[in-house]
């Protein structure tokens, strides 16, 4: 029994790799599992759960897009957010309390309408993603850094990737679920009730794991942050301003259109959640199938490599997306698969260029920095193309809507970020950028 027990956690987990304690694997183990409640409690409190939730409380159109990228403006928390970790003493009790402040908020939106009046409840849901996010930003860059230190170089990319396909398959079962069960019940609070309370569980796990994990090695060696100035900082640091400068392009473009998948496929197509959840399932399954290939690849390759090939891929999905309506709604299949199969590598990719590019000792400080920067692009993109759907509101030749041109839009935006990534990447050579045993030069 033993036997076929640590067979199944070595399929779940990985093997333990060469060098590596058993105390350091157990930490390995419980990054994932972090991941995987959390991906969890994530699932089922955005993307299409919290549009429906949102426009039942009684939010527009506009404001349920607007609400999808709350995330990413409070991301640029995570500037200032860097500085404060650093100096935070406990440092495992600051993230593990912030990260569970952020289920909390999420998933608590769901008593709004017991305990409030009804004219409260989008001004309440609001604030309380608001809340929620900031807090999530608030740990994020010492949560990254934390993983970074622990997991050497020589497997990041094959942990990383082990790591999102695990999470996203968990996802892929639970959102699965929980679209037929939203469907069944009417799509009305009861209905919305049942993936909110999972979250609010599947949270109190979330925080478990996190406690499991060994000490961060900055807190247990009493580690002090470097007394540089800020602008030094970033002159010391140039390889990662140029990777951030590049990517506060593409979260631009791509936040232009993402923001407002859910819209589209509920007010425009008018989409069953069934429907909806079965188009998210494969672009999951479809990310969880090429992550491995992407950690791999990226291992071998280098990261540049490895984002320029997924991004290429996100660019012919999104731009795809502008030519599905009603009666070709199926092709959001095929669609799906291609935005699973890109954002495979985008998931894994920019976190671990910021950790090669930059110094160790400035790790929080440059994640911050450059989920910051990207995060409050990111957000201005939502609002253009929020914008460009209301001024093409009236728009419409036969079934294209205001929103086709949105996601057309959105697709040149990442095509010029994408060109100009290329270029980068070549000026600084791609193997020597990211491949193991080559080193970057600033």
């Amino acid at each position: 029994m033993s036997e076929w027990r640590q067979r199944a956690k070595d399929i779940f987990f990985g093997p333990k790799e060469p060098g590596i304690t058993d105390e350091r694997k157990r930490s390995f183990n419980f990054f994932i599992l972090e991941a995987c409640t959390g991906t969890i409690s994530y699932t089922m409190t955005t993307g299409v759960f919290m549009t429906g939730l949102a426009l039942y409380l009684g939010a527009s159109d506009y404001l349920a897009g607007i609400l999808a990228s709350v995330q990413m403006l409070m991301n640029s928390v995570q500037i200032p957010a860097a500085f404060v970790v650093e100096r935070v003493k406990h440092k495992k009790r600051y993230l593990s309390i912030t990260y569970f402040m952020f289920r909390v908020m999420l998933s608590s939106s769901i008593l709004i309408p017991l305990i409030l009046p009804k004219s409260l409840w989008v001004p309440a849901f609001v604030t309380l993603n608001v809340l929620g996010f900031l807090s999530n930003s608030l740990g994020q860059p010492g949560f990254n850094d934390w993983m970074f230190d622990l997991v050497p170089l020589s497997i990041r990319g094959v942990f990383a990737a082990r790591r999102e396909a695990r999470c996203q398959l968990l996802s892929v079962i639970f959102s699965l679920t929980m679209g037929v069960v939203v469907d069944a019940l009417g799509q009305g609070y009861g209905a919305f009730a049942v993936p909110y309370s999972i979250a609010i569980c599947v949270g109190l796990v979330n925080f478990w794991c996190i406690r499991q994990i060994e000490t961060p090695p900055k807190e247990a060696e009493n580690f002090q942050p470097p007394k540089v100035p800020f602008r030094k900082r970033l002159m010391g640091n140039r390889p990662v301003l140029q990777f951030s400068a590049i990517w506060i392009l593409w979260n631009f473009g791509y936040m232009m259109a993402f923001s407002y998948f859910s819209v589209f496929m509920i007010s425009s197509l008018g989409l069953s959640y069934s429907f909806m959840t079965v188009q998210n399932t494969v672009q999951m399954l479809s990310l969880v199938i090429a992550i491995r290939f992407w950690g791999r690849y990226a291992d071998r390759a280098g990261w540049p490599k490895c984002l320029r090939m997924a991004c290429l891929v996100i660019i012919a999905a999104f731009v795809a997306r502008a030519f599905v309506v009603p009666s070709v709604s199926f092709l959001l299949i095929p669609i799906a698969i291609l935005t699973g199969i890109g954002m495979g590598g985008t998931n894994i990719g920019p976190l671990n260029m910021v950790s090669y590019l930059g110094r160790s000792e400035e790790r929080s400080f440059l994640i911050g920095l450059q989920a910051g920067v990207s995060g409050l692009s990111g957000f201005l993109g939502s609002l253009v193309g929020g914008g460009l759907n209301e001024a093409f509101r009236g728009v419409q030749v036969g079934p294209f809507t205001g929103l086709h041109i949105t996601f057309l839009a959105s697709g040149a935006v990442m095509a010029a970020a994408w060109i100009v990534f290329s270029f980068w990447a070549r000026s600084k050579g791609v193997r020597a950028l990211g491949a193991p045993g080559r080193v970057m030069e600033g």
